[in-house]
């Protein structure tokens, strides 16, 4: 429950953009993780700490835990990262080898994120993937390249706020038919009620 709680605490400061209070509190799931053995917390903790590292161009601290993320992975049977933590995984990787001019390495990393998203059907993975190698071909002067990447993200992109709009007015069309079921009830109460009423004067 505890380390559930600052995760998601964490999760909420990084929201806010409060990166030193989410860096903490991660630090504190980290630590509490490790010392009473829950693998997968310690590995989330691990990954959310290599994130906010690499989104805030923290080279040296995101170089560290990364080294530990991978270590703590190949050395510990018990970790079972799931498919979008595997995502993760080379996303981290891809970024330490971008941020330290590998862009080789991290090329690869980005690759293999990108395989993995279309294999699971995962388009948020899969557009960071895309913004990625944008981002990484725009940094090798490759500008053909970058363009052809950035297209492909823009086109995820559509798909995913089209997603979110359909979702969004199937949302509202659920809630005007909730009112609508409501006021009916509301209005089959008041008929009921002028029933009573008129019976009571008729008697």
């Amino acid at each position: 429950g505890l380390l559930i709680c600052l995760n998601n605490t964490a999760l909420g400061y990084r929201n806010l953009n409060q990166n030193s209070k989410a860096e903490k509190l991660y630090k504190s799931q980290l630590e509490l993780a490790l010392e009473e053995n829950f693998p997968r917390s310690a590995s989330k903790a691990m990954i959310n700490l290599c994130m906010l590292y690499a989104q805030t161009t923290d080279k040296a601290n995101l170089k560290n835990y990364t080294q530990m993320f991978n270590e703590y992975v190949k050395s510990n049977k018990d970790v079972r990262l799931s498919t979008i933590d595997k995502g993760f995984k080379h996303m981290i990787n891809g970024y330490n080898f971008l941020f330290q001019n590998q862009f080789q390495q991290a090329d690869q990393e980005f690759d293999e994120g990108i395989i993995l998203a279309t294999d699971d059907e995962d388009p948020y993975h899969l557009s960071d993937f895309y913004l990625l190698k944008t981002k990484l071909n725009y940094a090798q002067q490759n500008y053909a390249k970058a363009e052809w990447y950035n297209q492909k993200y823009d086109s995820v992109q559509q798909l995913l706020n089209k997603d979110e709009l359909t979702e969004y007015a199937l949302d509202l069309e659920k809630k005007y038919e909730t009112q609508k079921k409501e006021q009916k009830i509301l209005h089959q109460s008041d008929q009921l009620r002028n029933r009573r009423i008129l019976i009571t004067v008729l008697l």
